[in-house]
């Protein structure tokens, strides 16, 4: 069978229907009004969403051309059936043989592809545009000179050119000409079309797109507050005894900040929202201040641990290590509130967390609060990474 020949196997099937999922929707696919049946479909834009996330097709312009493809009964919205089949034939590792399934399959992806008015034929600028690809020429403009020849001489050279009195007649390509000419290697080339920049199912640990599924979850409040010295505690909570190499000098700590390790919680005392709570995880780890901070002892989840109403929050620690503290924990709730909204310093932003006592405010100041925290990590970003 196609996937046999294609070497896809149940986990790589399962892999792909989880990211079907995450873009997916529900519709009503009965054919009549009185018939409910609720099935998950990709629409365009929830196609393109999902190509975007996770960065496989570098040129915006194939987006509708790939949907189009993949959508083999031409009903507007893929289901789960067709996207597996269309994701695996455009993998950049899946096989093209000849007279056999993969072959045979992407032929038919392929003429889709370039079908680009859905006439179920090759007129003569799509079929230039599938001549240049196949030569990987630099441009498959068919007003290009240079493309519009090289695709006149292979037109004449697989029978496509007709006399009409003096001029040259084109006959548009269907189906079964075009995989006669892929059958035959008179069309060669035909291998590097309808292909992906990257894999969506045979993804590696190291892949960014596996890092781009984290996006997916939902980041809300850290609810730990680490130790002063970040070589005694772990993200994960493992404790590491021997953390020197054989020179005697301690390794170069790396920041450790995955969506993963933080938990949900509907508290409005942890009032950092799930946006900014992401943007610290993503952009003050990844800053050269998090190496300055690690080599004072200072762990970069403080960012976002020492928050007011975290976990530790009231819980005085002395050391250099828990930065940044709270200031003011004795004001009073109207007045934090005030001071959130209030303009930066003229020394530019503090990097030490605004008060907030959520739990004596209502609903309208609390949406202020949580306005004023994206503000202030905002601030925070742009003081440790102004890149």
């Amino acid at each position: 069978s196609f996937f046999e020949e294609a070497k896809i196997s149940d986990g790589e099937v399962e892999e792909i229907r989880k990211r079907f999922l995450q873009f997916s929707r529900k519709v009503n696919t009965g054919k009549h009004l009185a018939t409910s049946q609720l099935t998950d479909v990709l629409f365009l834009d929830d196609f393109v969403h999902m190509l975007e996330h996770y960065n496989i097709v570098n040129n915006p312009a194939k987006y509708e051309a790939y949907f189009s493809a993949i959508d083999r009964n031409k009903d507007g919205f893929l289901d789960f059936d067709e996207l597996l089949r269309g994701v695996c034939a455009a993998d950049p590792k899946t096989v093209h043989i000849l007279n056999s399934f993969t072959g045979y399959e992407r032929g038919q992806y392929i003429f889709d592809f370039y079908d680009a008015n859905r006439s179920k034929t090759l007129e003569f600028t799509e079929f230039a545009r599938l001549v240049a690809d196949c030569a990987s020429m630099k441009t498959n403009d068919p007003t290009n000179e240079k493309v519009r020849n090289t695709a006149l001489a292979k037109a004449k050279e697989l029978d496509m050119l007709g006399d009409a009195g003096n001029l040259l007649h084109f006959s548009c390509v269907k189906f079964k000409k075009f995989y006669e000419c892929m059958q035959s290697e008179k069309l060669r080339g035909t291998s590097r079309l309808f292909r992906f920049n990257a894999s969506l199912i045979r993804l590696r640990p190291s892949d960014s797109s596996l890092k781009a599924d984290l996006a997916l979850e939902t980041p809300t409040t850290v609810r730990f507050r680490p130790t002063a010295t970040p070589r005694s505690h772990s993200v994960d909570g493992d404790h590491d005894d021997d953390d020197t190499s054989e020179g005697g000098e301690p390794p170069l700590q790396e920041p450790s900040m995955r969506l993963g390790d933080i938990q949900h919680d509907d508290s409005v005392v942890n009032f950092l929202h799930d946006v900014s709570a992401e943007i610290v995880c993503n952009s003050v780890s990844r800053s050269p201040f998090s190496q300055q901070l690690l080599a004072s002892e200072i762990s970069p989840l403080s960012f976002i641990t020492s928050a007011p109403g975290g976990e530790g929050y009231g819980e005085e620690d002395k050391s250099a290590g828990c930065l940044p503290p709270p200031d003011h924990r004795s004001a009073s709730p109207a007045e934090p509130v005030d001071n959130l909204a209030g303009e930066e310093e003229a020394s530019g932003p503090s990097l030490t967390w605004p008060m907030f006592d959520a739990a004596s405010v209502g609903e309208e100041l609390t949406k202020r609060g949580r306005a004023a925290a994206k503000k202030f990590v905002q601030s925070c970003l742009y003081e440790v990474s102004p890149e």
